[in-house]
């Protein structure tokens, strides 16, 4: 069976125009739909497939695939490439998620140590020095990181 990488398809139309070309006929619209979801559940949610997903091209009888390989990547070493840089941006992403919500609870319990600190004793106060001291030290290295990902 012919593969295909997802590009930046977003529906089904795309999708089969790519690999079929410009298909006119409802009937043959409707078989290739029924076919490529049958081949592929994912594309039920197309939309949400990371670039450089595999696509099985199924075979119907009497309609052929125009292009039935990536012109762009020609062999699996192209696929499998954008499938490493989908999968590393979708890691990134996810990772600069958490470190935004990381960032957001240091500063809360920032805020809520700084608004307490002159309700507390000396010994508390120690304490809670060496608490803001860590936070604060934690919120830079996770800015810090937050700006080494967007460079990378």
């Amino acid at each position: 069976m012919e593969t295909i990488t997802l590009r930046r398809e977003k529906n089904l139309s795309e999708l089969i125009e790519k690999i079929y070309g410009q298909v006119n006929d409802e009937n043959a619209r409707k078989r290739l739909e029924d076919a490529l979801l049958r081949e592929n559940p994912q594309l039920s949610a197309i939309e949400n497939l990371p670039e450089g997903s595999l696509i099985k091209i199924p075979t119907i009888e009497g309609i052929t695939a125009t292009k039935t390989k990536d012109q762009q990547t020609g062999d699996p070493r192209g696929w499998m490439g954008a499938q490493a840089r989908s999968d590393l941006n979708s890691y990134r992403k996810q990772l600069t998620e958490a470190i935004e919500q990381e960032k957001i609870y240091a500063e809360g319990q920032l805020k809520d140590i700084k608004s307490r600190y002159d309700q507390i004793n000396d010994v508390e106060r120690d304490q809670i020095e060496s608490l803001l001291s860590s936070l604060n030290q934690r919120y830079v290295n996770l800015t810090e990181r937050q700006k080494a990902l967007g460079n990378s």
